[in-house]
């Protein structure tokens, strides 16, 4: 379902993400960055990989403009989006109104998860090549500028 060469991306619950990459365990982090943080999910006999984007990091207008972004790009030589989550749950807390006030209130908090989900591709991340970290050898020219060193990657 979720790996479906033909399905166009769409929404994802995050109880599917959630199962698939163990609860965000720290086994399935494959990476981590200023925006989030990237776990390896197992689905059926595939693996996808899962960025659960740090709330301050990205405010809502970026995420969706990031969103239809990725909802119009499709090229084999582009890792496939395989689609999104936004949820929202609310939980109730008890806060103290004034640092020496021994009197709580109850008030209501906003969890906000984002996150992306994309093919898995394995090897790394882009970013090594183009600095070099990472050879392989269908790049026969590692020492490009890093403008040509990425049409090189994107091209294999």
């Amino acid at each position: 379902m979720l790996y479906d060469e033909h399905m166009n991306p769409g929404a994802i619950p995050l109880s599917v993400l959630s199962k698939i990459t163990n609860n965000f365990s720290e086994g399935q982090k494959i990476g981590s960055g200023s925006f989030g943080e990237v776990y390896k999910g197992k689905v059926e006999n595939d693996f996808v990989a899962v960025k659960k984007i740090i709330q301050v990091s990205v405010d809502e207008k970026e995420y969706k403009r990031e969103l239809e972004c990725l909802l119009k790009v499709k090229h084999k030589n582009i890792v496939r989006f395989l689609g999104y989550c936004g949820d929202t749950q609310w939980d109730m807390r008890k806060i103290k109104k004034k640092k020496k006030a021994k009197k709580e209130e109850i008030v209501q908090s906003n969890k906000e998860e984002r996150l992306l989900c994309f093919e898995y591709v394995p090897h790394g991340a882009l970013d090594a090549y183009i600095k070099g970290d990472i050879w392989h050898p269908n790049i026969t020219t590692p020492r490009k500028s890093p403008r040509s060193l990425t049409c090189t990657v994107l091209a294999f």
